[in-house]
This record gives C-alpha cells, sequence and structure tokens, in this order.
C-alpha cells in the first residue's frame, strides 16, 4: 500500500544519519562525541518512526507519555 509521506521522511532521516556515522567510523580517528550524538539522533529517529507508525495504525492509547511533551 505505499509508505506514507511522514513515514518515508523519518526514514530517510535515519538513514541519513546512519550514513553519517558510518562515515564517521572509517575516518582514521572517529570523534566518540560525535558518534554519541549521531547514535542519539539515530535513536530519537527510529523511536518517531515507531510513535508515527502506532499512531497510523491506531495504537495512540499504546503510546507511553512522553516526558517531552512540552517541546
Amino acid at each position: 500500500d505505499g509508505l506514507q509521506p511522514g513515514r518515508f521522511r523519518r526514514i530517510a532521516t535515519h538513514q541519513r544519519i546512519d550514513a553519517r556515522r558510518r562515515s564517521e567510523l572509517k575516518r582514521p580517528r572517529p570523534d566518540p562525541f560525535q558518534l554519541m550524538r549521531l547514535k542519539r539522533l539515530k535513536l530519537r529517529a527510529k523511536d518517531l518512526i515507531q510513535r508515527f507508525t502506532l499512531r497510523l495504525e491506531g495504537f495512540d492509547d499504546a503510546l507511553p507519555s512522553r516526558p517531552d511533551a512540552a517541546d
């Protein structure tokens, strides 16, 4: 049935972050702080993909309440 535009954007963002992380790992001396930052961004993107998917499937009540909901 195809990807919804919102989900596609989130997956593309996740893939771009992963590509940047792989690129950093290939450097002779990868920056550990940059790697940590990229890992956090990648996990955040993955969480957003999961939330978006659950919301589309009607499982809003299965989502945990977000402590950062004010953002």
